[in-house]
């Protein structure tokens, strides 16, 4: 590899055998075999920023057979209604609070791309930033945003 080419895994280790994407084992996996991962963030209905690729859990492929018949939007859903979304495997799905706590952990500072997926998203995420850099749990110079909405990310 170029010495200066980074890896990272999409959605944490999206492939890999024993975890789903978004979740917290692919994010551990991801962070403990490449330079650092990309996920996904929306914000529930009072602004806590969650770790998942669509708002709409009917989409998700990974989660109990009720919700993909419902369709609840996280961005309508108050964050304790998120919290009690069971994933196949038990896990809940995780907030952005989660992988910056995972992050505090590795021995080395690696690259968290957070993808804005739906708009009012980014304060709520710089918020969580400030926090866990106060906590030191990451440094600001680990983080990447992105989004494909150029106003969310224009601020």
């Amino acid at each position: 590899m170029p010495e200066n080419l980074k890896i990272l895994g999409h959605r944490g280790a999206r492939h890999h055998a024993y975890a789903h994407e978004n979740t917290m084992p692919a994010f551990a996996h991801a962070l403990t075999t490449a330079d650092g991962l990309e996920t996904d963030v929306v914000c529930s209905a009072d602004g806590v920023p969650y770790l998942i690729h669509d708002s709409t859990i009917r989409f998700i492929p990974y989660v109990f057979s009720w919700a993909a018949r419902s369709g609840p939007d996280i961005r309508r859903m108050h964050s304790s209604a998120v919290d009690e979304i069971a994933l196949k495997d038990g896990s809940n799905i995780p907030r952005v609070s989660d992988l910056f706590e995972l992050s505090a952990h590795l021995p080395t500072r690696k690259i968290l791309n957070l993808e804005l997926k739906a708009p009012d998203t980014a304060r709520p995420v710089l918020a969580m930033i400030d926090f866990a850099e106060k906590k030191n749990w990451i440094d600001r110079s680990q983080i990447i945003i992105s989004s494909f909405d150029h106003d969310e990310i224009a601020m």
